[in-house]
């Protein structure tokens, strides 16, 4: 109980499940309760598996969904005879669990009944897709580890089942120790779905992921939310795509589902910027400042933002000819950067950071929203130009090595 509570919390706070109630049934008699049928050689009280089932169904959720805040979606979860007792349960196909974890089942029970009724499953009508997390540990021993083997094989080739599997052999593991991963990396499973695939993010339409977002509360609930770095990768792969409206609208998402973070608005500030909405840039800088303003955890960040609002208020105008004088391609050990004025913009590029626009704090020193630490600072003295690279942590100096179009298009 204590590792599933713990997992369910740690992975609700950091990898976007949504919150789990986490009900446990202290076992009073588990080959009665837990087994499918009566086996005398094992125990006399044993096969009252269905009798159990009907307790939780009829009886003990109905309990729950009454004096908690519960939602429809519900995972069975089992270990050992427990294990047998959920896979019972899955191949029943009642519709009534949309999810199983299944740990280190006793597929044994009365000459292996389970695994030779898994191979006569049959396909229903409208079964919705059922994620199944099926995992065991190592020194679970060969006998256990080849009847799991031979039972997922089943409800994989079964026809038409709609279940989504996984199954892990955890190294190093027993059968008392797997079930404390199992728990986790079943979660895990469950809810993989709750990102935006990475598949979609070259074709990203904003329509597209809000009614992504949209189907995963109907099916998860409210408090279901993607994980911050998958909110925050996609928002940067749209950025390098120079897609800021749907770097925006994600970012959004994820400064909702992370409220507080300063650094989550800080980023939607950024896009912002990068979209030429400088006032809603301002005003969420404004509310990464006062929400660093006492903290003593973030020293340093409050004076930042302060510049930034600054700078945006108050831009730098920086002449064409200026520009211009800058442009060109620039090398330092095989890496290049390219810039040019486009548009009334100071624009560089590179093949790692794509095409980002530069922000001017003084004549000839910029900063760039994509990378905010990220500070170039122009030199040109009589023919010689070059620009140092400030990244935060090191320091780079590019020469001038020719016009931009000498930068061929794999170098920027």
């Amino acid at each position: 109980m204590q590792h599933a509570v713990s997992s369910a919390q740690n992975l609700a706070q950091w990898r976007g499940i949504p919150e789990i109630i986490v009900v446990g049934i202290p076992s009073i008699n588990r080959p009665r309760d837990f087994t499918p049928s009566q086996d005398i050689s094992f125990s006399a009280e044993s096969g009252h598996g269905e009798k159990f089932m009907q307790f939780i169904k009829q009886e003990l959720l109905p309990i729950i969904d009454k004096q908690f805040r519960t939602h429809p979606y519900r995972i069975l979860e089992g270990h050992s005879l427990g294990g047998l007792f959920v896979a019972t349960e899955l191949m029943s196909m009642s519709n009534f669990f949309n999810a199983f974890i299944i740990a280190a089942p006793s597929l044994w029970w009365k000459n292996f009944e389970a695994i030779e009724q898994a191979k006569t499953l049959q396909t229903r009508e409208n079964q919705a897709e059922t994620a199944v997390y099926l995992g065991i540990g190592e020194h679970d021993g060969d006998g256990m580890k080849a009847e799991l083997s031979q039972f997922v094989s089943s409800l994989q080739q079964a026809p038409h089942l709609n279940l989504r599997i996984e199954h892990k052999e955890f190294v190093g593991e027993g059968h008392m120790s797997a079930p404390l991963l199992i728990n986790y990396y079943g979660l895990l499973h469950i809810f993989s779905d709750v990102q935006y695939p990475k598949e979609k993010w070259d074709d990203f339409t904003i329509k597209a992921f809000v009614s992504f977002e949209q189907a995963l509360k109907q099916k998860y609930g409210p408090g279901v939310i993607q994980t911050a770095e998958n909110y925050v990768g996609l928002a940067r792969h749209l950025e390098n795509s120079n897609n800021f409206a749907g770097a925006i609208a994600v970012l959004k998402s994820n400064s909702l589902a992370y409220s507080g973070y300063h650094l989550n608005h800080e980023l939607l500030a950024n896009a912002y910027a990068l979209n030429d909405d400088l006032q809603q840039a301002i005003e969420q800088y404004e509310i990464a400042y006062e929400l660093t303003r006492s903290s003593k955890q973030v020293v340093g960040d409050s004076e930042r933002y302060l510049q930034r609002i600054e700078r945006l208020k108050n831009p730098i105008d920086i002449p064409k000819s200026a520009m211009e004088a800058m442009s060109g391609c620039y090398e330092n050990e095989g890496r290049y950067l390219a810039f040019r004025a486009i548009e009334g913009k100071f624009t560089g590029s590179n093949k790692v950071l794509g095409t980002f626009e530069l922000f001017p704090t003084e004549k000839r020193q910029f900063v760039m929203f994509k990378q905010p630490q990220y500070q170039y600072h122009f030199s040109i003295k009589d023919k010689h130009k070059k620009v140092i690279l400030n990244t935060g942590g090191s320091t780079l100096e590019f020469k001038f090595v020719g016009e931009f179009s000498s930068c061929n298009s794999h170098q920027r």
